[in-house]
């Protein structure tokens, strides 16, 4: 995978009148897929005025070799709003400077004081919150040193800058005020108005002046492999001793500031008010991953200020005995102790699975007694993780609760998929089930494949369909051989009869001359956890998926849920399900929207995978449908 998408790059010293225009017109082009209709678009008339502002100091510079690339967009989601490319004067290396522009006038700008690494920024079109522009591009320059290949490898030097052009140098003291003075040590590095000659001074310092516009210095940082880390629960296991192992990409960063911020007034003894950070995002989105590193920060300062280890913290989840089974297994240096369990006080509670939580009743033993006793919160959820009928945990719910018991209430949204190969397609599951416009890049395609082997072009998760069960299981067992991580999974329409027989098959399914026969998943904590590490002779349902993930899966697509083609909607079928699920069958009476339900389930069924999903369908129009919604390319069908 490439770093990213460079929108468009052009030499300094050809950037005159009628070249800019083009540049401008290409640039256009890259990010919004179309010609510019409207260049009155206020993005447009952003870039018209940053880019020469820049470009002019570059100039003054006398360093028009170099190249400017302009609306990088990296693979974790934001652009770069320039980036200038050149060779460094200390030692003639490869040499990128990312620029942070900004259009922010003082009058503009506003520190928002609740212990959130943020601006309040209003301008006559719109008011909005941004990330302080030193945090911005310092968590631009440590994403590519850790991903980039040529920056990881040293072949590459980043570095980074700001440049507020309309914001007077005299009034730049008040950006590192408050909350914000954190990165005083960084000032010299942002360039307001007025210092427009001391910016100059500054590239002249970064860039050598001769041969500065090496192409190959362009393609070393555009075409640069980029690596992605699989972020899982294995993390789980360093998050006290080793929590730099702990990887992160941009909006996990930006979430975990913030969250710092109120955690390091709260060390200091300086937090007058108790928090309830919640982050919400699909299925790879990272959330238990920006929970443990929330916690392994903690557990750092706390060590570094007080020089012992008694933290008052918690990671918690609501009752999941499979995924307690799991991170028991893996091992860590905190225990798991599920939520309606714990006795506070605490300082920091966080509290996975968020969306499975039923009540949030305050009387002795109750959820909100113990969220209650926690001076700072986090939640980690997706409303479109409940699946049965009684969980309440919502983002609204939580809203509310917050507001109840004083607490001051954040809520953040990863939306960026961080497993391996994911590309768009959780945006086209929820398209296939929920309806409305399909999400995700169209460089990030989804196809299927058809061919015996396991190869899929562009960035997308492997995808096949398979005709037949002895087809899925004979796939099955040649992936096997090569990565143990691969599981069978499939909707609760089966009696689980090995839980009280060894010997006994649950899943029974006559397909032409063969009969597919697989028990359900193990029943004890320590058959569970090994189990999840490795078998293909047990299937899973929806109650051993939520929070957990393989490199592949193979799900069994029954017709609990099938698509009506004549009617073109879901059909659901409940009686396919309440006689073996009796925990679901319970809950349904308090939940009028069974239907959302099942797609709930289908959708967490359907997003375990991090490099490949087999699926064999039961109904022929669902898995026409299927392939419609899903898979770009149809050809051969």
């Amino acid at each position: 995978m490439k770093i990213g998408r460079a929108m468009h790059y052009i030499r300094i010293a050809d950037t005159k009148k009628a070249n800019f225009k083009d540049f401008l017109e290409k640039l256009w082009i890259s990010v919004k897929g179309r010609r510019p209709v409207d260049t009155g678009d206020q993005e447009y008339v952003s870039w018209k005025e940053s880019l020469p502002k820049l470009i002019q100091v570059v100039r003054d510079a006398g360093l028009e070799q170099i190249i400017l690339a302009a609306e990088c967009e990296l693979p974790t989601g934001g652009r770069i709003d320039a980036v200038l490319l050149g060779y460094s004067a200390l030692d003639r290396k490869p040499l990128a400077v990312l620029v942070e522009l900004k259009q922010w006038s003082r009058s503009g700008i506003e520190l928002y004081g609740d212990g959130y690494t943020v601006l309040r920024v209003r301008s006559s079109r719109e008011n909005y919150f941004s990330i302080h522009p030193v945090r911005q591009t310092d968590g631009y320059v440590k994403y590519l040193e850790r991903n980039h290949c040529g920056a990881a490898e040293g072949r590459l030097l980043v570095s980074a800058c700001q440049y507020l052009f309309n914001y007077e140098a005299a009034e730049k003291e008040y950006l590192f005020s408050g909350d914000f003075k954190m990165y005083r040590a960084c000032s010299r590095q942002m360039f307001c108005k007025g210092e427009e000659g001391r910016f100059r001074d500054y590239l002249r310092h970064l860039f050598a002046r001769e041969a500065s516009g090496d192409p190959e210095v362009l393609s070393l940082f555009l075409d640069s492999g980029y690596r992605i880390s699989d972020l899982d629960l294995e993390a789980f296991r360093n998050i006290i001793n080793q929590p730099e192992n702990i990887s992160m990409v941009e909006d996990q960063v930006q979430i975990t500031e913030c969250i710092n911020m109120a955690l390091e007034k709260l060390l200091c003894g300086d937090l007058d008010k108790k928090y309830m950070f919640l982050i919400t995002g699909a299925a790879g989105t990272g959330k238990t991953i920006a929970g443990f590193k929330i916690l392994s920060d903690y557990c750092r300062r706390y060590q570094e200020i007080y020089r012992r280890s008694d933290y008052k913290c918690a990671y918690t989840l609501p009752r999941s005995r499979t995924i307690k089974a799991v991170l028991d297994g893996i091992g860590g240096g905190l225990q798991v102790v599920f939520l309606n369990n714990l006795k506070g006080p605490f300082d920091l509670l966080v509290v996975d699975e968020g969306h499975r939580v039923t009540d949030f009743d305050r009387r002795s033993g109750g959820v909100g007694r113990a969220l209650s006793s926690a001076k700072l919160v986090v939640i980690l959820q997706d409303d479109r993780q409940r699946v049965l009928g009684n969980e309440k945990g919502t983002v609204a719910n939580y809203r509310t609760f917050a507001e109840e018991n004083g607490f001051v209430f954040q809520t953040f949204r990863l939306r960026l998929q961080k497993r391996a190969g994911f590309g768009g397609y959780v945006d086209r599951i929820d398209q296939l089930l929920y309806g409305g416009e399909r999400g995700g890049s169209k460089n990030n395609s989804i196809k299927e494949n058809r061919g015996q082997g396991n190869g899929i072009k562009e960035n997308g998760i492997r995808i096949r369909v398979c005709s037949t069960l002895s087809e899925l299981e004979a796939l099955v067992n040649k992936t096997y051989q090569a990565d143990k991580s691969i599981k069978y999974y499939a909707p609760y329409c089966w009696k689980w009869k090995s839980r009280n027989s060894r010997t006994a098959m649950d899943l029974v399914i006559p397909d032409g001359g063969h009969i597919f026969q697989k028990q359900w998943n193990p029943y004890l904590p320590d058959e569970q956890y090994r189990w999840y590490l490795d078998s293909v002779e047990q299937a899973g349902c929806i109650y051993t998926a939520q929070g957990l993930g393989y490199d592949y899966v193979a799900f069994l697509w029954w017709d609990d849920l099938k698509w009506d083609k004549r009617c073109a909607r879901w059909i659901v079928d409940f009686n396919k399900v309440t006689p073996y699920d009796t925990l679901l069958k319970q809950t349904l009476s308090r939940n009028g929207d069974y239907d959302y339900i099942m797609l709930n389930i289908y959708r967490v069924l359907l997003t375990r995978a991090k490099k490949g999903i087999y699926i064999w369908f039961r109904d022929p129009d669902t898995r026409e449908h299927f392939r419609e919604v899903v898979l770009e390319d149809r050809q051969g069908n």
